[in-house]
């Protein structure tokens, strides 16, 4: 007989065991209703106050969401079969082992709206029989700090007035599915466009784990939606990606709008800063609501992901007294220079130098990093905007010394000139020794030298009156003078322009990505 057969037909032999005054009403108790949920209930019980109580029995269990998913579901046909209130419905979950299950369990406690209880039991080696047994206590719960999930919804409606109903639509069912934190933005678009759908609505939630995830979709009854396993993705951080999609597909809004599309803050910053959408509302729910501290200007910097969630701007202020906030910035401004490993190292390092520093500093740092050097020069001469081309600014004030240090990271030439096709990391033998020998390349700062162009870093010293400066680089992880001579863009057009036009009409023929 399996082990937990044998605890389960002990313990329906001694509910006392378990809680003093407990009863038994029936082992492996069958529920079904009439949409086809249907499951066993290891033991269903009642309490001396007459409660229902689910006593659901895991030796050991790898596959921990799942086994508080059932509990949940055998919770939710006790309530609708019996009409009992969610007072009147007790869990217990009874364990030989935590390890697995700790975190789905404590989970579990803080956002369950039944009592629920965790039971350690300890067996005699031999007759596998329950010797002793104590209360677990759940983990802290401190979740995510405030942060939006990398997936936002934009609806679009043809009417003011069905927008209006989707807004009482997409509240009711948040929350159904316990989702308190969020933020809806209605966006009106400029009269003299020519457009199917002129009102839209941009719908970003606070960040969850995946158990809270799983936990949203269940009560969304959208489970069905799921068609891929945890163990089918490389990572903890792919899967959660996924369930945030398969979260934003379980509320099932279909109805309710003519149009939507998967948002994310890169997409919402292109709505309103280059589409020129306007906002006409804000409505702010939850902890986005309730922070005292919390205005319109950091809101929309964080729903256009300058707070690590975008992968083209990136901005944060912080000083030497908060050292916490300089470690978040060291992490968070990676995601904007993943494709810029040069730039990343040496951010990095900056970083490092001033968490390690005894002097007091004030610090910011503004990141412009757009995915692609060759869409940001196509851009910048077909539309003659240098904004488009990639540009950080760091500036590093020292309070006792009245100093402040300037670093400008800009794309500049070094005399080479343009090649007349997209390059890839195939190309890598192509490039002299002495180039490679700098850095490791992504393909995108590849494609840079090819073009004769270079990421490189300006560093601009002020003290008092004086003022100097100079190139610098990352040279076995420390920061030295580059004595490479540069030119700038206006000059490298000009050196160039039959070479930059001829790229230009070979980039044409090339898809691109905007």
């Amino acid at each position: 007989m399996q082990v937990e057969f044998i605890i389960r037909d002990w313990l329906v032999a001694n509910p006392e065991f378990i809680e003093r005054g407990l009863q038994i009403v029936k082992k492996e108790y069958y529920l079904s209703d009439e949409i086809g949920t249907n499951g066993f209930i290891d033991i269903l019980c009642k309490d001396v106050y007459n409660n229902f109580v689910i006593v659901e029995i895991k030796r050991s269990d790898s596959a921990a969401r799942q086994t508080f998913t059932e509990v949940f579901k055998y919770a939710e046909l006790i309530r609708d079969k019996y009409k009992a209130r969610d007072s009147e419905i007790k869990i217990i979950v009874i364990s030989t082992h935590w390890d697995e299950i700790i975190r789905a369990f404590s989970f579990t406690c803080f956002r369950s709206r039944f009592p629920i209880k965790g039971l350690r039991i300890y067996l005699n080696a031999q007759t596998k029989i329950p010797e002793s047994i104590e209360e677990v206590a759940p983990i802290s719960n401190p979740g995510y700090s405030r942060k939006f999930m990398a997936y936002q919804i934009l609806y679009l409606f043809a009417t003011k007035e069905k927008r209006q109903i989707a807004h009482e639509v997409l509240n009711q069912k948040l929350q159904q599915a316990n989702i308190d934190n969020y933020v809806a933005i209605d966006l009106d678009a400029l009269p003299d466009k020519e457009l199917f759908h002129y009102y839209a609505i941009d719908a970003a939630f606070q960040k969850q784990s995946i158990e809270e995830l799983l936990y949203s979709i269940d009560l969304l009854k959208g489970m069905h939606h799921l068609d891929m396993e945890e163990s089918e993705f490389e990572d903890k951080k792919s899967y959660q990606s996924y369930l945030e999609q398969v979260f934003i597909v379980a509320l099932e809004m279909g109805k309710y709008y003519d149009t939507m599309e998967v948002g994310y803050a890169e997409k919402f910053e292109s709505i309103i800063g280059i589409q020129n959408w306007q906002i006409t509302a804000i409505k702010r729910y939850g902890i986005f609501k309730n922070d005292p501290r919390y205005g319109d200007d950091l809101l929309l910097k964080e729903l256009k992901g300058h707070d690590g969630g975008s992968s083209n701007k990136f901005v944060a202020f912080t000083e030497s007294g908060q050292m916490e906030r300089l470690k978040e910035i060291y992490m968070e401004c990676q995601h904007c220079l993943a494709h810029t490993p040069q730039w990343a190292e040496f951010i990095s390092r900056l970083i490092t130098d001033l968490q390690s520093s005894s002097k007091k500093f004030k610090l910011l740092i503004d990141i412009y990093n757009p995915d692609s050097i060759v869409t940001a020069l196509y851009f910048s001469l077909t539309k003659g905007n240098p904004g488009y081309l990639p540009l950080f600014l760091i500036f590093v004030q020292y309070i006792e010394e009245e100093k402040t240090e300037v670093y400008k990271g800009e794309v500049l030439s070094f005399g080479g000139r343009p090649r007349l096709k997209i390059f890839t990391s195939t190309d890598y033998n192509e490039i002299s020794n002495e180039i490679l020998s700098l850095s490791i390349f992504s393909d995108n700062e590849i494609n840079a030298l090819k073009m004769g162009l270079r990421y490189t870093v300006l560093k601009t010293s002020l003290l008092g009156n004086e003022e100097s400066e100079q190139f610098v680089t990352l040279n076995e992880s420390k920061i030295t003078s580059d004595t490479t001579n540069y030119d700038s863009i206006e000059d490298y057009i000009l050196r160039n322009k039959t070479s930059i036009i001829l790229m230009i009409q070979n980039y044409n023929r090339v898809s691109m990505t905007i």
